[in-house]
C-alpha cells in the first residue's frame, strides 16, 4: 500500500496526538510542506515513504521537521522531554553518524579556503579575518590564532597555519604542549574541585580519549580525513557487506562525536553545584 509518510510515528514522537482537529490539520499541512521540499532536495520528487532509505526517513522525522514542530506545535513544558527523546533515539544511529561526518566535512572544506586575496581593500581583509578566526576555532580551538597584523602579511589558509604549528617544533623554541597542559590542568583541577565543587566526569574523559586514541577505521584514513571529506555511501565494489560498512560508518561517527567533545570540553563537567566565591 502506498504510504505518503508516517504520521502516526511523527505524532507519537512529538506528543501531538491529543491536539484538536484544527491543530492536527495545521500540523499535517506543515509536515506536507516540508515533505515536498525534502523530496526535492533528495531528487526523489515522486517517491513515497516506503521508497526512502531508513536513514532518509529518520532524517525527515528527527531533523527536517524538528524545529517547526517543536517551535510551533509543542507545549513549553514538553519541549525538553521531546528534545531529549529525539537525541536518545538518534545517538547511536547511522543517521547521526552521517550527520557528524557531514559536519566534519564542512570543517575540512574550510581548511583549504583563502579568506582574502591580493588587492582586496582593508575592510574585506578584516571581514575575512573575522571569518578565519571563527572557522579556525571551529576546526581546532587549540591552534593559536594569528593577530590581524600577521594575517595581513599573506592570504594563508588554515592548512598553512596548521602545518606551520606542526613544524615549529624543529626551531628549538617549541615546548611540548602536553607538558604545559599537565601542569596547568593539575592546578586548575585542584582549585575547581576543592574550592568550587565542580563535578568533572573523569570516566567520560577517559572513555573519549580511549576511543579516539585506539580508533582504527576500515573505510577511511582518519589522519588524512583532517584535510579531506568522507562520503558514507556504500558501493558493491567495497570488500565488505553493506551491514559491515554501515557498522564502520557508525564507528566513524562515534569517533567524530568524541573528537568534538574533547575539543569543546563542556560534556565533561557539571557546574550546577558551583558555589559562589
Amino acid at each position: 500500500m502506498r504510504k505518503l509518510f508516517d504520521y502516526d510515528t511523527i505524532f507519537d514522537i512529538y506528543e501531538l496526538k491529543n491536539k484538536n482537529k484544527e491543530d492536527r490539520d495545521r500540523i499535517r499541512q506543515n509536515i506536507r510542506r516540508k515533505w515536498k521540499s525534502y523530496l526535492k532536495e533528495l531528487g526523489k520528487g515522486n517517491t513515497d515513504w516506503n521508497g526512502l532509505e531508513k536513514t532518509e526517513q529518520d532524517r525527515f522525522i528527527y531533523y527536517e521537521i524538528r524545529d517547526i514542530l517543536i517551535r510551533e506545535h509543542t507545549e513549553n513544558n514538553t519541549k525538553k522531554r521531546i528534545d531529549s527523546k529525539i537525541q536518545k533515539a538518534m545517538s547511536d544511529s547511522l543517521l547521526e553518524a552521517e550527520r557528524l561526518i557531514e559536519a566534519e566535512n564542512d570543517r575540512v572544506i574550510n581548511v583549504w579556503k583563502r579568506y582574502w586575496k591580493e588587492g582586496d581593500p582593508l575592510w574585506k581583509i578584516k571581514r575575512g579575518y573575522e571569518q578565519f578566526c571563527k572557522d579556525m576555532t571551529d576546526y581546532n580551538n587549540r591552534i593559536p590564532l594569528p593577530t590581524f597584523e600577521e594575517f595581513q602579511i599573506a592570504p594563508l589558509r588554515i592548512y598553512d597555519y596548521v602545518q606551520d604549528l606542526i613544524h615549529s617544533s624543529d626551531d628549538g623554541k617549541y615546548v611540548d604542549i602536553s607538558m604545559v597542559n599537565d601542569v596547568l590542568i593539575r592546578i586548575i583541577l585542584q582549585v575547581l574541585e576543592e574550592k568550587l565543587n565542580l563535578k568533572i566526569d573523569r570516566a567520560l574523559v577517559q572513555k573519549a580519549l580511549r576511543y579516539t586514541q585506539s580508533f582504527n577505521s576500515k573505510i577511511a584514513d582518519v589522519e588524512q580525513l583532517q584535510f579531506e571529506e568522507f562520503y558514507p555511501e556504500y558501493s558493491e565494489d567495497f570488500e565488505m557487506t553493506k551491514e559491515e560498512f554501515e557498522s564502520e560508518v557508525k564507528k566513524l561517527g562515534e569517533y567524530y562525536k568524541y573528537k568534538r567533545m574533547l575539543q569543546n570540553l563542556k560534556p565533561f563537567y557539571n557546574h550546577r553545584d558551583i558555589k559562589k566565591l
